[in-house]
Parts: C-alpha cells; sequence; structure tokens
C-alpha cells in the first residue's frame, strides 16, 4: 500500500515532489535488491542491482595468482607437460575462483587444446570429490589432484550431449557391485587416464535416475578406449570414445549418494563454464597481441595497416570484446567466491566469451589476409581451435536457453500477481524514469548508464509482456527465450565494464591515462550495444509478429520440401 501511494503521487507530482519521490523510491529499491541477487536475476527482471555491481571489488589476498600461475608458467617452459599441468591445477580446486579463472585465460593464451585437457581433468577431480564418499576416494583423488594420473569426464552420449536426462548408459545393481553397460563419446584424455568418472542411469524407488561412479581402468575388465578422433585441433587431450562392455565396479564406486549425478552433472558444469570463457579469453588476448603486431608492420598502399580505418574499427571491436569478456569473467568469478548462485551467470559469460572469440578470430583472419588461411599460422591455429569451443561446456544456444529459462522463472515468479510490490516497483520506475544504473558509476561514464538503465527497463518491460503471454509454456518458445538471454548478456556486459571503468578512477589522479581509456572503451561499447537491444525488445514487444512468423515459415517450408525451394534465375 505504501509502495502504491507513492507511486500515486509520482504520477500526479512534478518537480521538488516529484524528485523526493523518485529518492524514497531508489532507497525502498535498495532495501529490496540485497547483494544476495546476482547481476543476471536482477536483469531478467528489468533492474540494475547496483549493489551487486558497486563498488567494483579489487584484488583480495585469495585471488593471488601467483600461486596458480607459478606452476603454469614452469610447465610451459617445460614443454607444457600434461600431468604437470593437470597437477597444478588439481592443487589449486580449492584456491580463490578469481586465482582459478586467471590461471585458466593464462594457459588458453598458450595452447586452447591443452586448456581443454586441463578442464576436463578438473571436471573429474570436482565431480569425484564429493564429500559423501571423499574418504572411499581418498587414494584416487590424491593421485587425481596431484597429476600422478588423469582422469577423465565421461558424460556425452549419441543421444545425450549437454541435454543429460536422456543418458543410455547403465549401472545395474548386483550384490556388492553395480555392473556399467553403455558407450561414452568425445571422451578428453581417455588414452592416458587411468580415472573415469562415469554417468549412468541407476534405479532408485523404481525410478530411473542419474549417479556417477568413480572407475578404476586398471581394474575394470570390459573398459575399452577407442582410437583417439580425427578432430580438426585441440589435440592435446586426445578425445576417444569408451566403451563399458559389463564393467563391474564395486558399489564403493558410487560417488556421493545413488540418484544424485544429474546435481552433481550441473553443479561442476555451471562452475566450469567460467573456466571455458577464461580460456577463451585468452585466446582473445594472445589474437589481439598478434593482430596488433602484423597492423604496425604491415604496409599498404603506404601506410600501416594501423592507421587505415577500417582496421582501426577491428581493433577496437577486439579490444572492447577483450575487455567486456575480462570483465563478465571476473565478477562471475568474485560472485562465485561469495557463495552466490551463479549458474545463469557462468552460462552468459560462456555465451558472452565464445562469441566475441569467435568475432575476434574472424577479426585476426581479415587483418592478416591469406597468411591466415594457411594451416601453419599461428591466427589459422587459433582460429580453428576456438571454433572447436563452440562444443565445449554447451553450445551457444543451449546455454542461452538454460540461462534465460532459469532467469525468466526468477522473474516470473515476482510477476506471479499483478499486485506484487515487485511489479508495482518496476512500473513505477518506468512512469518515473529513475536511472538506478548511475549508482556508483564514475561521472565520466553517467551517459553509458543512463544508456544502461535505459535498455534495462525496456528489456525488463518486454519480458513482462512475453511472460504474461505465455506463462508456463515460455519453455516451448526458443527463439524467444535466445533472444531474452541474448539481450541480458549484453546488458551484463554494458553493467560490468561500467562498474569496473569507475574503478580505475584514483581520486587523487582523476586524470589517469589508463582510467581514461578504460571509460572510453566502456562508454563505447555501451553505445555499440544500444542498436541491437533497441531492436531485441522490439522483437520481444512484438512476439510473433512479422519477424518471427516468417522465419518459422521459411524453415517449415524447406523442411517441407526437404530442402531448398526457389527456381535457380537460368531455370532448372
Amino acid at each position: 500500500l505504501k509502495l502504491q501511494f507513492l507511486y500515486l503521487i509520482g504520477c500526479l507530482s512534478s518537480g521538488r515532489a516529484r524528485e523526493s519521490t523518485m529518492q524514497t523510491l531508489q532507497v525502498v529499491q535498495r532495501r529490496w535488491c540485497s547483494a544476495s541477487v546476482t547481476v543476471a536475476k536482477g536483469l531478467f527482471a528489468g533492474r540494475v542491482p547496483a549493489d551487486s555491481l558497486y563498488p567494483y571489488p579489487a584484488p583480495e589476498a585469495g585471488d593471488s595468482k601467483a600461486a596458480v600461475l607459478s606452476a603454469v608458467e614452469r610447465v610451459q617452459a617445460a614443454g607444457m607437460d600434461l600431468k604437470t599441468l593437470c597437477g597444478a591445477f588439481g592443487e589449486a580446486l580449492d584456491a580463490a575462483p578469481r586465482a582459478r579463472v586467471r590461471a585458466a585465460e593464462a594457459l588458453g593464451a598458450v595452447d586452447l587444446g591443452t586448456a581443454l585437457a586441463v578442464y576436463h581433468h578438473e571436471l573429474a577431480c570436482s565431480a569425484a570429490a564429493a564429500p559423501e564418499t571423499a574418504a572411499a576416494h581418498a587414494e584416487a583423488l590424491a593421485q587425481m589432484r596431484s597429476g600422478e594420473h588423469l582422469a577423465a569426464f565421461c558424460i556425452t552420449e549419441t543421444s545425450a550431449g549437454s541435454d543429460v536426462s536422456r543418458i543410455e548408459t547403465t549401472a545395474t545393481r548386483e550384490g556388492e557391485d553395480y555392473v556399467l553397460a553403455g558407450e561414452k563419446l568425445w571422451v578428453a584424455n581417455a588414452a592416458e587416464a587411468r580415472y573415469f568418472v562415469v554417468f549412468a542411469q541407476t534405479e532408485v524407488d523404481g525410478k530411473k535416475k542419474l549417479s556417477s561412479f568413480l572407475v578404476d581402468k586398471t581394474k575394470a575388465e570390459g573398459l575399452t578406449v577407442a582410437a583417439p578422433l580425427a578432430a580438426r585441433g585441440l589435440r592435446a587431450g586426445q578425445a576417444a570414445n569408451v566403451k563399458f562392455n559389463g564393467v563391474r565396479v564395486p558399489a564403493a564406486a558410487l560417488i556421493g549418494e545413488v540418484g544424485t549425478g544429474f546435481k552433481r552433472a550441473q553443479s561442476v558444469r555451471s562452475d566450469g563454464q567460467v573456466r571455458v570463457a577464461a580460456a577463451l579469453l585468452g585466446a582473445q588476448r594472445r589474437l589481439l597481441q598478434a593482430v596488433t603486431a602484423h597492423a604496425a608492420d604491415r604496409k599498404q598502399y603506404g601506410r600501416a595497416l594501423r592507421d587505415l580505418q577500417l582496421v582501426k574499427q577491428r581493433v577496437a571491436g577486439m579490444t572492447m570484446r577483450l575487455y567486456a569478456t575480462e570483465t563478465l569473467v571476473d565478477m562471475v568469478a568474485v560472485a562465485a567466491a561469495r557463495g552466490d548462485d551463479t549458474a545463469i551467470d557462468a552460462a552468459l559469460a560462456k555465451t558472452f566469451a565464445e562469441k566475441a572469440a569467435l568475432e575476434a578470430a574472424d577479426a585476426a583472419k581479415q587483418i592478416v589476409g591469406a597468411a591466415a588461411y594457411l594451416d601453419d599460422h599461428p591466427v589459422a591455429a587459433l582460429a580453428n581451435d576456438i571454433d572447436g569451443y563452440r562444443f565445449v561446456g554447451g553450445t551457444a544456444e543451449l546455454n542461452q536457453l538454460l540461462a534465460a529459462l532459469k532467469g525468466l522463472e526468477h522473474t516470473g515468479k515476482a510477476l506471479k500477481s499483478k499486485s506484487t510490490a515487485t511489479v508495482m516497483l518496476n512500473r513505477t520506475k518506468r512512469t518515473l524514469g529513475i536511472m538506478n544504473g548511475s549508482d556508483g558509476a564514475h561521472s565520466s561514464l553517467a551517459a553509458a548508464s543512463k544508456l544502461l538503465d535505459e535498455k534495462t527497463t525496456m528489456l525488463g518491460a518486454a519480458l513482462e509482456t512475453v511472460l504474461m503471454k505465455f506463462g508456463k509454456k515460455i519453455m516451448n518458445e526458443q527463439i524467444v527465450v535466445a533472444q531474452a538471454a541474448e539481450a541480458v548478456g549484453m546488458l551484463y556486459s554494458m553493467a560490468a565494464v561500467i562498474a569496473r571503468a569507475s574503478a580505475a578512477f584514483d581520486d587523487a589522479d582523476v586524470e589517469s591515462a589508463d582510467a581514461q581509456h578504460e571509460a572510453l572503451i566502456a562508454a563505447t561499447w555501451c553505445r555499440e550495444c544500444t542498436l541491437p537491444l533497441t531492436e531485441i525488445c522490439e522483437d520481444l514487444r512484438n512476439v510473433y509478429g512479422a519477424r518471427f512468423g516468417d522465419l518459422a515459415r521459411i524453415a517449415d517450408h524447406v523442411a517441407g520440401a526437404g530442402g531448398y525451394i526457389p527456381t535457380p534465375p537460368a531455370g532448372a
């Protein structure tokens, strides 16, 4: 009732009364929007959660990357030995999330294939470390974390990629043992691994539920590893298919409790996604360095490439996406260290990093030219490996769908009743034009912060319309859901870079060239995001208007005809 009263005053007032009402509503909003609301959840709800953004967290003692990176750097000098690397990262599993993502970034900048092999080893280590069975697996875990023996994470199957609910591998209880039967695909480290974390269907109270097992290959008769897959790149981990033909393992091989495999798979997947994003960040940094050097040395028409406008445009785009990716990854790591549920944020960060790296690879090839098409050129090799990361940690489309459905579920609960305070607050904000995004932002970024708040409010209104239209059936509207995730990902990047660039300003040195440079990157990035965000919001507001409906009809026509329909201009 108090909020409704404030709403009426705001609508009817002007001047100082209106300003006072806006300030009061901002205070109310801050009380409701605690730091426990992650940035992603806040944006899906149509607001910028300033308490989760400002002040941008300064590095703490636990964030130091020295302990992790020193091991990585030693291994780099020794020739990238995989076991030594896995040991370095395995021992760092208890390190602060910020330190771990920085280590993943450093490794990604050197070799994405090795980073992928280490990532899968980490997944297996994390999945196997269930508290309930830690004692039973103590010896194996110690060998895995030290890098003495490699580990493999076995989850993908012919009919079960990122959708782990479709796993067909079974684990049948027979006395004191379980018998595993099935085949896993794309298992990284399979050729060298001793330990395999295997996800399989088990029977629990008459129902099929996913469980996970730690299998020692040296004691697993019937476990066979096929020849390494002939992949275009990312060969460091020697991915291969693995068959379990009646593999008998003791009940002690069970990880955690029976039937908890699905939850475990989702948990380690979410935790690992931010490190996948960090590895792609490292690749972006390496690409930018290569392009910068090439553009300085190469001349066209009597001028260095770096002086040409179109080259500058590409370099600026690479720089902004690198800065945004770096900031997103860091913010998700900080949120994880806080104990927040970062499942949505990590999925969006991975999707953003993947898209940014792919665009950076394309820009780098354009700048380097035909040389980047040769197999032995570093840009060509790196671009090829980046392409392979489309399928690591789930495809972009899948991550967008999962992130948006979770985010919209959170928002939908708040919108269940039109009389709820959350809905009233959102409407009041739109009426009064409250700019909550400017809280904490540096004055030089006021315009960027205003853009952020305007687009966040616009998206909030569009998503409210979508949710009221579809309700629970929203899960069937993939285009709508993916568009929502795309928009929130862009808004997240805007909010992150504004917060970070604001923190770069030192009160004693407001004219710092580095701070000014960061502010320029942040402000320009926010402007670059404005047009695509506006288009997405318009599409969502007019859901299944001309654009969505026409796209669906074209696809249906082609599917019905079994291919391209128009007759060539010169005739059949």
